[in-house]
């Protein structure tokens, strides 16, 4: 999803090159936000536990298969102003209330466009219906609501979240400015680790 994983490969060419015997291990997580700190978090658990370099890579991909992020923006002003939208669709979809459901594709690391629904509610609703296959097909082990500026928003989807899966963790996340400056104030987004393997990348 951007650069910084061709720069560590970049990198780990040149520590070679001074230390032959390194090893350095890269994974491309396909992803962003929480989806790829609960790679990592999974990662260092495993690495803490006294895992190989083989294995906590193993654990490093394995959760890459399990992890899945949905987000909806309050509004597509600055999907336009990013130029990831046209000025006609967003218009558009400002007269119509219509709210976009993002996703991230993790065979190739993009983010599009999973579906629309009339209204920032019925929009979340529908992440919340895919959650909700993907736990009693797959389980879910642990929830994180991305939020940008909308805290009490986060509040009280986590409220419910807590009220339906009473026993899977959840937690709330803020979303740094790069994925802000794209989607804007007021977006939430939900972030969840199936049990078993939903797809593999």
């Amino acid at each position: 999803m951007s650069g910084i994983y061709f720069n560590a490969m970049s990198a780990r060419e040149e520590i070679l090159k001074e230390f032959p015997d390194a090893k350095v291990e890269i994974i491309d997580s396909r992803t962003n936000c929480m989806a790829l700190g609960s790679i990592v978090l999974d990662a260092a658990r495993a690495a803490k536990a006294g895992g190989t370099l083989e294995s906590v890579v193993d654990i490093a991909l394995q959760s890459r298969n399990r992890v899945h992020f949905f987000f909806t923006p309050k509004t597509l002003e600055f999907l336009k102003k990013g130029g990831r939208i046209g000025t006609a669709s967003a218009l558009l979809g400002k007269v119509l209330s219509i709210n976009t459901i993002l996703t991230v594709d993790m065979k190739q690391g993009m983010t599009h466009l999973y579906a629309k629904a009339r209204g920032f509610a019925k929009a979340l609703g529908k992440i919340f219906d895919v959650m909700e296959q993907d736990y009693l097909r797959y389980g879910i082990r642990e929830i994180y609501i991305h939020h940008i500026s909308a805290v009490e928003k986060a509040i009280e989807t986590k409220e419910w979240l807590m009220s339906k899966y009473p026993k899977i963790p959840i937690s709330i996340c803020s979303i740094g400015p790069v994925i802000g400056l794209h989607v804007g104030p007021g977006t939430i987004g939900v972030v969840y680790c199936t049990e078993n393997v939903k797809h593999e990348v």
